[in-house]
């Protein structure tokens, strides 16, 4: 028979995270959390960018929608042609219309005019310029 000895044997469990284990974990909580703050400050300011080329390019079909419905075609130069920088409701944006004419003298077979539109804003990246061309001929 087996004899036992006074001492008992005492096994200890772990109780817990030793201070190595707690430090990789906030470290990887931390790199987590910072990941997670990059790219939902580029995701805001990615938004933030459309929504302002999105009003550009309202701005950009207004003025196409107003050349349309001008009086008469040959007025067109006279009442769009140029730069507006005070647009109710847009402050800071600056829209400019071009008209070029082809053809229209009694010889040429074609009367047509390229109207372009360019829209800027400081809040637009210079790398991104807003502009639209349509044409609209004389019927």
């Amino acid at each position: 028979m087996r004899r036992m000895s006074g001492r008992r044997r005492v096994r200890r469990g772990r109780d817990g995270f030793a201070l190595i284990e707690a430090m990789i974990a906030l470290t990887i909580l931390a790199t987590a959390v910072l990941s997670a703050g990059r790219y939902f400050t580029q995701l805001s300011r990615g938004v933030s960018d459309e929504r302002t080329r999105a009003q550009a390019l309202h701005l950009v079909g207004e003025r196409f929608e107003q050349v349309k419905t001008a009086p008469t075609y040959g007025k067109i130069d006279s009442l769009y042609v140029g730069t507006e920088t005070n647009i109710p409701g847009y402050a800071g944006y600056s829209r400019q219309t071009q008209v070029m004419r082809i053809g229209g003298t009694p010889s040429d077979t074609v009367d047509y005019k390229i109207i372009t539109v360019t829209v800027t804003t400081p809040a637009i990246p210079k790398s991104v310029t807003v502009r639209k061309s349509t044409v609209i001929g004389d019927w």
